[in-house]
């Protein structure tokens, strides 16, 4: 990141992987916890993957991250109740 929270240098990445991230478009930032793909948009932009299938996936620029954090461990709790 540089020092204004825009991405720079996305080598970095383990596509497929999930990742905590902030972005911001317009006015509104979002912080989301999603799996990110290469987009089909090009290099300058990345696919937001949800785990749960009722949810789209999104494409956004890169520039609009604002900061982003690799996801290491998750712990799940299912119930059925």
């Amino acid at each position: 990141l540089d020092p204004f929270g825009q991405v720079i240098d996305i080598k970095g990445i383990i596509w497929g992987e999930t990742y905590l991230l902030s972005f911001k478009i317009g006015e509104d930032t979002y912080t989301m916890v999603r799996c990110l793909r290469k987009s089909e948009q090009g290099a300058d932009f990345v696919t937001l993957v949800s785990e749960n299938p009722q949810h789209e996936s999104i494409d956004i620029s890169l520039k609009a991250i604002r900061a982003l954090a690799f996801v290491k461990a998750s712990i799940r709790v299912n119930s059925m109740t």
